[in-house]
């Protein structure tokens, strides 16, 4: 993807790019605190790469991005000739948590037509050796809804040992409903 800066608070991606939505989906894997991904991220998230265009506007204790994506997904063509919408807030209150709130819709299964709702609210954060995060979404996909949420807090201990530098206990709860 191309990133122009057309002021210092204001940006536009072109390109292929990851969704603007939920905070799980925006982090890298190679940065997550456990090996597998969520259940919210697999089941109840739009396709996590997309094609499209997305404006960003950042101020001091809050981002607004907006994109327009195809749909399609991550390395394939056009299915349909409608558009993604995906709109994303995020406040940071304090430095150590920010919240978020998601949505995005759009028609992404070319193969019934229908139009996909997806809402999703979010936390995450960093305190000292302390990383936690939570977040709950819905799907709406017709007549079908899905639910699903996480919670997870980590603890970076540092030990004197060569060896083994640091330990990181976690643990992380979650659910999913496919259909309510």
């Amino acid at each position: 993807y191309i990133n122009h800066l057309i002021t210092p608070s204001l940006s536009v991606k072109l390109g292929q790019y990851k969704t603007p939505y939920s905070t799980d989906n925006l982090v890298s894997s190679t940065k997550i605190a456990f090996i597998k991904c969520p259940l919210i991220k697999e089941n109840v998230s739009p396709n996590i790469r997309d094609r499209g265009i997305q404006a960003t506007y950042k101020r001091s204790y809050f981002d607004i991005i907006a994109a327009v994506m195809n749909g399609a997904g991550q390395n394939k063509a056009e299915t349909n000739y409608n558009k993604s919408l995906a709109l994303r807030v995020v406040g940071r209150i304090i430095p150590q948590l920010q919240v978020s709130g998601n949505y995005y819709t759009g028609k992404n299964n070319p193969a019934d037509k229908k139009k996909d709702v997806f809402i999703n609210f979010g936390a995450r954060g960093k305190a000292g050796g302390w990383e936690y995060a939570a977040e709950i979404a819905q799907q709406e996909h017709a007549a079908l809804t899905e639910h699903s949420f996480y919670v997870f807090a980590a603890y970076d201990w540092k030990t004197t040992t060569e060896y083994v530098n640091m330990i990181t206990p976690a643990f992380r709860i979650e659910g999913y409903d496919p259909d309510t």
